[in-house]
């Protein structure tokens, strides 16, 4: 093996990254858009966050959310990558759409499906609720996003997927639903 040879770091001071590693890295650490076994969260924690409008101004009030993480694996049992998302059981809407409909917001849509995944209702304390996701799997249904120059856009397969990198957007897995295990 050659013998490494040290460099001033001035003279490496300006040197660029090679063009599309951290692409490449991304996508390696990302799911690609499917559903997956969600085996129990092996980690949990729980936050809260000031409120504010549209333009930054506080309301006045905070929301908890609790992150919810661990492992994922494919149909055939082998490992597919980690989970991680965080949902709230204080509900909030998004603004309406271009359709006019006003739906959860995204922490509140995977808590209100967490319910359904455990049979559970909105009286049950939050506390069992967590407790449940870490005894029990679940299914979680990922998407493979990419922040592109017009907006946010899903990878509908690896061949789709496979362009957006080649075209320098970084991808990243996000959990969109969660279902009950498969019996």
């Amino acid at each position: 093996m050659p013998e490494l040879q040290e460099l001033n770091m001035d003279d490496i001071h300006d040197m660029m990254t090679d063009p599309g590693m951290r692409a490449e890295k991304q996508a390696e650490d990302t799911m690609p858009t499917g559903t997956y076994s969600a085996k129990p969260a092996d980690r949990v924690a729980a936050f809260k966050q000031e409120e504010v409008d549209g333009d930054g101004t506080p309301l006045g009030t905070e929301r908890i959310f609790i992150r919810f993480g661990g492992n994922a694996k494919r149909a055939d049992g082998s490992h597919a990558g980690r989970y991680s998302f965080m949902a709230s059981p204080m509900k909030r809407h998004n603004k309406p759409d271009k359709n006019g409909r006003v739906r959860l917001d995204n922490a509140s849509a995977l808590w209100a499906d967490i319910l359904g995944a455990f049979k559970l209702d909105e009286t049950t304390p939050v506390g069992m609720v967590v407790e449940a996701a870490k005894a029990y799997e679940f299914r979680v249904k990922i998407a493979q996003i990419f922040k592109t120059t017009e907006g946010w856009r899903t990878a509908k397969d690896a061949d789709d997927a496979k362009q957006y990198i080649e075209q320098g957007f970084e991808p990243r897995s996000v959990v969109r639903s969660i279902y009950p295990a498969k019996a």
